[in-house]
């Protein structure tokens, strides 16, 4: 039971002020604003479902072009060694909100892989100036040369996790598209996100939802096929025909990517079989029919 009250803790009438500034009930905010971890084989769909979201920004550190459906939708790509651009963008991101005229509600950064390289260069290319002042300058070409101890990566992991805590601090809310790619160590088949742990960590930790997308199959009954033969009309049962379709896995991992299950901040049908096109349509569908539920049982139980 939910304690719903207007008064005090003393039983005084609850100030004005008070009655301003706080609220009561259940309200987890618009979907656009949630922070989404979204995972998968290459050509699972994520890019498909990411593509239909309504007002949302698709960084792509991908060459290739794929649609975005919404036709509030944006697609910008951004080499994974222009820094500049990537700068630019938040930047444009940050003035637009604390104008209050946002022109985007989510960003997405698609994909994971991508936007690590660039923050690799980023962390390469402001070492390498630094030194390049001193008489003996320790050059490097990789991060994993910087300092001891994982230096290099630390400064990868908190660049990208300080991105993703401004860009939600100024009311958007993010996706970030992540591949899974299957290698063997040692004889051992080992599933993983492809980025650096410590990453996959970071940014698991502030997910609203860490949501992993596939390809399933689907059969759909068939009607009977009618048949007349000698003056009479015969119904022949067809088998079910097996189409290939995108689902989204929000409850259950299907192969493990990460030492915790899947989550959700609300929860959401698992799997939810998402349509090519208009797939966001149908999470957000299901994401009002679940807020819904969860006002009217603290409702009814206050």
């Amino acid at each position: 039971m939910v304690d719903q009250t207007t008064e005090n803790f003393d039983g005084s009438p609850l100030p004005t002020a008070w009655a301003n500034l706080t609220s009561q009930g259940y309200d987890p905010g618009p979907l656009g604003e949630q922070r989404f971890f979204l995972l998968g084989d290459f050509g699972s769909g994520k890019s498909w479902l990411v593509g239909s979201c309504p007002y949302c920004l698709r960084i792509s550190f991908e060459e290739r072009r794929s649609a975005n459906f919404h036709e509030n939708a944006r697609r910008v790509y951004v080499p994974d060694d222009d820094i500049t651009l990537f700068d630019r963008i938040l930047a444009m991101l940050e003035q637009d909100a604390k104008a209050h005229k946002r022109t985007f509600q989510t960003v997405a950064f698609d994909a994971l892989d991508g936007w690590q390289a660039l923050e690799c260069k980023r962390v390469i290319r402001e070492h390498n100036d630094n030194q390049s002042k001193k008489d003996n300058p320790r050059l490097i070409d990789d991060v994993s040369e910087l300092g001891q101890e994982g230096s290099g990566y630390r400064k990868v992991r908190n660049a990208m996790l300080d991105t993703l805590n401004r860009v939600y601090g100024w009311g958007y809310g993010w996706i970030v598209v992540g591949h899974i790619s299957t290698k063997y160590e040692h004889g051992t088949k080992i599933t993983d996100v492809t980025c650096f742990p410590s990453v996959k960590n970071a940014i698991y930790g502030p997910a609203d939802y860490l949501c992993f997308m596939e390809k399933a199959q689907k059969s759909i009954p068939q009607p009977p096929r009618k048949e007349t033969k000698a003056g009479k009309t015969y119904e022949v049962p067809l088998p079910a025909k097996v189409v290939q379709v995108y689902q989204l896995n929000t409850t259950l991992l299907p192969r493990q990517v990460h030492e915790t299950d899947l989550k959700a901040r609300v929860p959401l049908p698992s799997p939810l079989v998402i349509p090519e096109k208009d797939g966001w349509a149908t999470l957000q569908s299901e994401y009002d029919k679940s807020v819904e539920t969860a006002r009217t049982t603290l409702t009814e139980g206050a």
